[in-house]
């Protein structure tokens, strides 16, 4: 057992979501998944973990969802006694360019700590889909983390992106791998785009089956790897991805699973990986960033 960083565990990626109070049709194709998940479900299933911050990401594209995220962030944070931030999502509509439909400022005049980008449903060049370009110089100007949902075929146009905003911090969620094998041609995608030294990733959403079976340890150690070996300590971070994770183990089981797949990591290395990149980037727990994302 890998013994906890001294800096506290920042968890960069879960989901809250009551689909008593609004619908997400993509739980449709996973409906063991379709009921509450909510700040007291968030506590009760960290297992005595203790977080000193973790991300929210919104798991829909609502604004009803989102005012009620921002509630259930503070929730979590007064039952965890952890720095819940929250990450808001854009989903381009098929009949529109992709628009804001909430603002981006909450009522108490806080800016989210970033915007998601979902694009796997959409072509391989997103980028030249209309609206993109406002919303990521929206989001560049006022200093946000742009995170992306990518398949592996859209890495590219994300390092594209990358180097046309060099001060805008991107952040990829899970690995950019979704169910797809750690094989050559995502490796080469996945080098090219760590090379752009504004672009951070999530180790995330590696274990999604019930038991795993030593196939998935086995991709998950892969994906770990050649994702430590391309960004280093410095731009990954872990994410439970909760409640989708439920599918697979309990919360103390992908945290577990996720320090197996990064064995071969130092004590400091890992105290960066499960907690001071996170918090860096998204500027949780009181962090001053010693780590930083390189903007030049």
């Amino acid at each position: 057992m890998i013994p906890e960083a001294d800096f506290g565990l920042v968890d960069a990626h879960i989901h809250l979501w009551d689909t008593r109070s609004f619908d997400l049709p993509w739980l449709n194709a996973v409906p063991q998944l379709r009921t509450q998940y909510t700040a007291a479900e968030f506590a009760d299933g960290l297992d005595g973990v203790r977080l000193r911050a973790a991300v929210a990401v919104q798991a829909g594209n609502t604004a009803a969802e989102a005012t009620w995220l921002l509630s259930s962030a503070r929730a979590a944070s007064a039952l965890t006694q952890a720095q819940i931030g929250v990450v808001l999502q854009y989903a381009r509509s098929p009949d529109r360019p992709l628009s804001p439909w909430h603002p981006l400022v909450f009522a108490d005049g806080r800016f989210p700590q970033g915007v998601r980008l979902p694009l796997v449903e959409l072509p391989t060049d997103w980028t030249a889909l209309g609206g993109i370009q406002e919303l990521v110089g929206y989001v560049e100007h006022h200093g946000l983390v742009l995170e992306l949902l990518l398949r592996p075929d859209q890495l590219r146009a994300a390092g594209e992106l990358s180097a046309r905003h060099p001060r805008l911090t991107v952040v990829l969620c899970h690995l950019g791998l979704g169910e797809n094998e750690p094989d050559g041609t995502w490796q080469n995608e996945i080098a090219r785009l760590a090379a752009r030294k504004n672009v951070a990733a999530k180790i995330s959403g590696l274990h999604t089956s019930h038991p795993p079976v030593p196939e998935d340890h086995r991709r998950a150690r892969l994906a770990a790897e050649w994702a430590l070996e391309q960004w280093g300590p410095d731009r990954l971070m872990f994410g439970s991805d909760w409640p989708v994770s439920t599918r697979a183990g309990r919360y103390t089981d992908v945290l577990e699973w996720t320090k197996q797949a990064l064995g071969a990591s130092s004590p400091t290395e890992l105290q960066a990986m499960l907690g001071l990149t996170a918090a860096s980037i998204y500027k949780l727990a009181g962090s001053e960033p010693d780590v930083q994302i390189d903007k030049r």
